[in-house]
């Protein structure tokens, strides 16, 4: 348990890494990878695992999930600080916890992981279709679920003015469902600038535009999750689907 907490303690310092610039230091990550796996492998010599499954079975799911995020962030779409981060996660827990039955908690984690973005996208698309339903009406049919799901409308002032973490979709015309999350805010203001100089958008105009969650402190959330509630719920869920 000593190597969970330790990796709990290296991923909350990550997450305040990536809360302020969304990225994470190499030098950092790799210290904390290396401080896991010397952890994990003492406490497993010290206390030799009982696994339920071959060790082989475990590392080879740990294998398919990490080149799944891993193929995913190379098309763009996950910061490769969120892979290293899950990656932390597998060497720090390669086996069942003590709270769950069967699943490595790299799965459990993804899976949790994924209900939180899942469950903000929700929550995204019920304060459009409320407060920002006549926004909606006037985007082309194909994307307003996806936009209701992932994007608020933001007035283009305040996204020159302190543009955040938040990502224009539909700049100049041009619509799209995705962004490049390797632009810093800067990037983002000099865009809209460019953008204005063409007159292709005005200071008042609202603009639809997507936020980039840090994705670390979720995964950091999610793993603390599958610890301490382990792959019971999933279980439980699957069962019953059955």
């Amino acid at each position: 348990m000593y190597t969970e907490l330790a990796a709990l303690l290296v991923l909350a310092v990550l997450s305040l890494h990536d809360i302020r610039a969304r990225e994470l230091p190499p030098r950092m990550v790799h210290a904390s990878l290396a401080l896991v796996a010397v952890l994990r492998v003492a406490e497993y010599m010290l206390h030799p695992p009982a696994p339920p499954a071959p060790l082989w079975l475990y590392a080879a799911v740990d294998a398919i999930m990490l080149a799944a995020t891993a193929a995913v962030a190379a098309l763009g779409l996950l910061g490769w600080g969120d892979v290293a981060a899950l990656l932390i996660v597998a060497v720090a827990s390669p086996l069942p916890s003590a709270s769950s039955r069967i699943m490595p908690p790299l799965l459990p984690t993804l899976l949790y992981y994924v209900a939180m973005g899942a469950g903000a996208a929700l929550t995204n698309f019920a304060l459009n279709l409320i407060q920002s339903r006549e926004e909606l009406r006037k985007l082309p049919p194909r994307y307003r679920i996806a936009y209701a799901l992932l994007a608020r409308p933001v007035e283009a002032r305040k996204l020159m003015e302190r543009p955040g973490w938040w990502y224009p979709l539909n700049l100049c015309g041009r619509y799209s469902l995705r962004f490049n999350i390797y632009m810093n805010p800067e990037d983002v203001a000099e865009e809209l600038k460019k953008a204005l100089g063409k007159g292709c958008i005005k200071y008042r105009d609202r603009l639809w535009a997507s936020y980039a969650f840090p994705g670390v402190p979720l995964i950091t959330t999610a793993y603390a999750l599958a610890l301490v509630l382990g792959d019971k719920p999933l279980l439980a869920i699957a069962c019953t689907s059955l």
